[in-house]
């Protein structure tokens, strides 16, 4: 089967396990661009949140400061770090929710309700927390104190060895409410789309999957962006826990000050669920038909017995 036929075929069912797979490749694939594209925005948000950014410059003026003091280049310093971490946790967490909504649809023969598919999202996002955390944490700190990810490994590993690297599990247990938020409104609203249209097994178009996934990522944002907050703070800091990095915040400028940078926060979290979500939607028939193809590649290699 070359490529061309395995696009045409792409539309046919596949094995649970393959798809699990069809869904993690989009996922990551999504990530990849879509961390490029809010790059800059991300590195502002890194400043504003953690405190070391000029945050009354605002969104704009912090973007022209940045380029005019360090270049075109610093919006993207840690990238590689950024673009690693992000598609090893799109591809983990889309393929294990896809894995685990279709073993609920088995066990229950029926789709998950609101509060089960936040469950298992939930379940998803922590899946990939151990290998995407410590990257997302030298990412980070790359921003913060202007060092390559090579020196932020050294110095992290130095500070506190390999457990430097690892998370505060209590803070990404609530952290992942942000994806489970965002993903389980955009699926119980995209399942009622499609239901209404009479197309169940479709998938949304650009547009509608671009402002879908944009106002699913705003509502969770809002939600839960004192403990995102927290979550850089924590990780641009040396030491520091959610209590002590909540009360700093808090003593510092009171209420609001936990929401000093949301609005980066929006604009770069919004754009890049959009970004990805529209992305994974339209290009799940393209991998579909890659897996497709190179499966039918390895299995025309492999020597058929000749029956006796």
């Amino acid at each position: 089967m070359n490529l061309r036929s395995a696009f045409e075929s792409s539309s046919m069912p596949l094995s649970p396990a393959i798809e699990a797979l069809v869904n993690a490749n989009s996922g990551a694939f999504a990530g990849f661009f879509a961390t490029l594209a809010i790059a800059p925005i991300d590195s502002i948000k890194v400043l504003l949140q953690s405190g070391s950014g000029e945050g009354n410059k605002g969104i704009i003026g912090l973007l022209v400061h940045k380029y005019k003091k360090e270049g075109f280049l610093a919006y993207y310093r840690g990238v590689e770090a950024k673009v690693l971490w992000s598609m090893i946790g799109k591809w983990f967490f889309y393929g294990a929710y896809f894995s685990f909504t279709k073993q609920y649809e088995k066990v229950f023969n029926e789709p998950p309700s609101f509060l089960a598919n936040m469950l298992l999202a939930s379940m998803a996002d922590m899946s990939h927390v151990p290998i995407s955390a410590p990257l997302e944490k030298t990412a980070t700190q790359c921003v913060k104190y202007n060092e390559s990810a090579g020196d932020v490994v050294r110095r992290i590993y130095k500070q506190g060895g390999i457990w430097g690297f690892l998370p505060n599990p209590r803070l990404y247990l609530l952290l992942s409410l942000s994806p489970s938020l965002t993903n389980t409104i955009f699926t119980q609203v995209k399942l009622a789309l499609l239901k209404a249209r009479g197309k169940p097994n479709a998938v949304l178009g650009t547009f509608e999957s671009f402002c879908l996934g944009a106002i699913a990522r705003a509502i969770a944002t809002v939600a839960i962006f004192p403990f995102l907050k927290a979550k850089i703070v924590m990780q641009a800091e040396k030491t520091i826990g959610i209590k002590e990095c909540l009360e700093q915040v808090y003593k510092r400028g009171g209420f609001w000050a936990l929401y000093v940078g949301l609005n980066a926060e929006l604009v770069r979290g919004v754009f890049s669920s959009a970004v990805t979500l529209m992305i994974k939607e339209r290009s799940s028939r393209m991998n579909r038909a890659f897996i497709l193809a190179v499966l039918s590649l390895f299995s025309s290699r492999v020597p058929r017995r000749v029956a006796q």
